[in-house]
């Protein structure tokens, strides 16, 4: 007699269409393994995507970093230069300020050597005293005539030291015993030019 076994060809059926070996069994189409391949494979694509994205991210947050220690260092430069060019120009005006004293302590040389040639080529006029104002020059003196006086004050304009040369007085002082003989005593103001100015 033939025996058939019903049982257990339901029993293979069974497991077959439940699934059972999806790879190894024959219900499994080629089509099927291809999308799952794809999707195995857009997966991998994903996770190599995102790292390469995070390993973008790590280079450019040590790049930052890079570029703020850069910047802590350029800015330490900078405020030093700050402070360099603060300091020259307070050297520069420390220097103009010497070498405007030197050349004003040559003035009153100056002005006494040109006195001293002006009053010896004026003749007959000799100084009693000299007071400097604000560029103003007071010169004290006696001569014997009004004629001393006037050349006296042509070389001082001649000198080139002064701009401007007034009589600010002018008066006769009587010898006893002669009215019309006698010295003079005047006072003159002269003007120096200002610095810058001629």
């Amino acid at each position: 007699m033939i025996r058939i076994n019903l049982i257990e060809g339901g029993q293979k059926r069974a497991r077959a269409t439940r699934g059972g070996d999806l790879l190894g069994s024959a219900s499994v189409t080629p089509s099927l393994k291809i999308g799952l391949l794809l999707v195995a494979g857009a997966v991998l694509l994903v996770f190599g995507h995102y790292f390469w994205l995070q390993h973008q991210a790590d280079q450019l947050e040590h790049a930052i970093h890079a570029a703020q220690v850069e910047q802590a260092r350029l800015s330490a430069l900078q405020q030093d230069y700050n402070e360099n060019t603060k300091r020259k120009q307070e050297l520069t005006a420390r220097i103009a300020v010497i070498e405007d004293l030197k050349k004003n302590q040559s003035g009153p040389t100056d002005l006494l050597q040109t006195l001293a040639r002006t009053v010896n080529g004026a003749r007959q006029v000799w100084l009693i005293s000299m007071s400097e104002k604000n560029g103003d020059v007071t010169l004290v003196g006696n001569a014997l005539s009004m004629d001393a006086v006037a050349k006296l004050m042509n070389e001082l304009l001649r000198s080139g030291y002064f701009r401007d040369v007034q009589l600010k007085e002018s008066v006769q002082r009587s010898v006893a015993g002669n009215d019309t003989a006698g010295a003079f005593n005047f006072t003159l103001v002269a003007q120096r030019p200002q610095a810058g100015k001629s």
